[in-house]
């Protein structure tokens, strides 16, 4: 009878850690850029939303008399009730968890860039209004766009 109880109980450890595991992994963060409205002067950014490729296609637009710089981490973002929130990776892992690799990509003055970010680490985007947030030389640059 001790037997039983004790496999219950380690049954029910294990079923809570798994659970504070699963949890901790959907977290929602608000964005590390909170509500700030600074962005990066004269710098334009967009997005396109495939969602048949699962994949976002940015571009940046450099309208300044010099280059500006950027690397490559990223931060996808939602909008729940006014707010920006992070969204963590099939992983949970926020943008500032996972490695990137240190290269300094630059957009010359007058210039663009463009650049495509998969989907394939990250859930299936719901319904809602998201957007793209990055750091440049000059300060953060957002994309926004629609899931439908």
């Amino acid at each position: 009878m001790k037997s039983k109880a004790v496999i219950i109980s380690l049954c029910c450890i294990i079923a809570v850690i798994v659970l504070a595991i699963l949890i901790s992994r959907s977290r929602s963060r608000l964005s590390v850029f909170a509500d700030s409205t600074y962005e990066a002067p004269n710098v334009d950014f967009s997005v396109q939303f495939q969602s048949d490729a699962r994949q976002l296609v940015c571009i940046i637009i450099n309208n300044n008399d010099y280059e500006i710089t950027y690397d490559g981490e990223y931060y996808l973002e939602r909008e729940k009730g006014g707010k920006w929130y992070e969204i963590t990776d099939i992983y949970g892992k926020r943008a500032d968890e996972r490695s990137w690799t240190a290269l300094a990509y630059g957009v010359p003055a007058h210039g663009k860039d463009a650049f495509t970010i998969s989907l394939d680490r990250f859930k299936p985007l719901s319904k809602g209004k998201y957007r793209v947030a990055k750091k440049t030389s000059i300060g953060p640059i957002f994309a926004y766009f629609q899931a439908e």
